[in-house]
């Protein structure tokens, strides 16, 4: 039997402005809720972003290692961006920050720079380079391992992040190690400073994770890295940076 169905076109009515539409030389605007943006953003507010130096890990490897090291958690959603990042979504704020918190990492010998997502971050542009890296304040004498004062002298170098549980709970006395967000464009030192209130001062040696090798030419973080485990330490930086407890 032939089938005799018709198909009937569905009108759609489309509002028109009693003015005129600007001419192509205007920029067209659109407003957006800010409902709509509220949900979005947190949607990504527990998200990683992850760059490695050096050439990026294909999609299925960074899957991988995802899976197989960041197994503490629950498994989280991997995207690759095309400038060559990539950014790690968690199921929680709480699951972010464990990883976050239990670094330093590397894939393929190749350090890993781990930022947390934020809604002014722009993956067109160049990687920041304000990244966060574990600081370790060896020796540091036992009248120092207040809260204040494990803020003050790292604060010398960048912003301080966190401080891992040992230093916290103060489980391992030899050095502390904290999380500082700093600028990889300036020289990093080796030691500071620090006076007390009964107005002595000691120099309290830094070391770091690894140090990032930055071009100031090309602006952006060089193959190459130093670790403070290997033989030679970074050449102290000229003056001394001075923290008063």
């Amino acid at each position: 039997m032939a089938n005799t169905s018709t198909t009937v076109p569905v009108q759609v009515e489309i509002a028109k402005d009693e003015a005129d539409p600007p001419g192509w030389t205007s920029l067209f605007a659109a407003t957006l809720e800010q409902e709509e943006i509220d949900r979005e953003m947190r949607k990504w507010r527990s998200a990683l972003i992850v760059y490695v130096i050096g050439d990026t890990p294909g999609y299925n490897y960074m899957s991988k290692f995802v899976t197989q090291t960041w197994n503490k958690v629950v498994e989280p959603e991997v995207f690759l961006h095309k400038e060559g990042y990539y950014v790690i979504k968690f199921q929680s704020v709480e699951d972010m920050n464990e990883i976050l918190f239990s670094g330093p990492y590397t894939i393929n010998n190749k350090p890993m720079i781990l930022k947390q997502w934020t809604v002014n971050f722009d993956l067109s542009k160049k990687f920041p380079t304000k990244i966060p890296l574990w600081v370790t304040l060896p020796h540091l004498p036992m009248s120092c391992w207040s809260c204040q004062s494990l803020s003050k002298i790292p604060s010398l170098i960048g912003k301080p992040l966190y401080a891992d549980e040992c230093t916290s709970k103060q489980r391992r006395i030899s050095c502390a190690q904290i999380l500082v967000e700093i600028n990889i464009t300036r020289p990093l030192p080796d030691k500071v400073l620090v006076s007390e209130p009964n107005g002595t001062t000691f120099e309290q040696a830094i070391s770091y994770d690894w140090k990032p090798e930055y071009c100031p030419k090309c602006l952006k973080i060089g193959n190459e890295w130093r670790s403070e485990d290997g033989d030679g330490n970074a050449a102290a930086i000229e003056g001394q940076l001075v923290v008063t407890e």
